[in-house]
């Protein structure tokens, strides 16, 4: 028994997305760029969880990536949208827990429902992966 390691409970926020739902975003926005614009209730929210006892806190970046973003003409800043989002959990808590980067559903379909291959899947969760280190 002396072997067994011991498991500590490890807290996320898990709230973000929750929180989305109330921020009243406009329909037909970008969610992630309206919070890069308006992130005072995300930001809000998170340093309650951080008072509530969680360890990490997650980045709202759920749809952050080319494919997701291209509707709304910003695939092509996949990377400081990113680099935005990621700094809003640091600055709700301070720095004093570490922020997990969220990846996302790409919205590309995948056999057998589409098209889209093993390799562009990977290209697009390697690029979100980047820009949010």
């Amino acid at each position: 028994m002396d072997d067994i390691p011991l498991l500590l409970p490890f807290l996320m926020d898990g709230v973000s997305k929750t929180t989305v739902k109330t921020l009243e975003i406009p329909s037909g926005v970008c969610p992630e760029q309206w919070i890069a614009d308006h992130p005072d209730g995300l930001i809000a929210t998170q340093r309650e969880c951080c008072l509530a006892g969680a360890n990490v806190l997650s980045t709202p970046t759920w749809g952050a990536n080319p494919p997701m973003l291209e509707p709304f003409g910003l695939g092509g800043q996949t990377w400081e949208l990113n680099g935005s989002l990621a700094a809003l959990p640091f600055e709700a808590a301070s720095g004093s827990v570490p922020a997990a980067g969220v990846l996302s559903r790409t919205g590309l379909p995948v056999p057998p429902l589409g098209h889209t291959d093993f390799e562009t899947i990977v290209n697009v969760y390697a690029l979100q992966a980047r820009a949010l280190e």
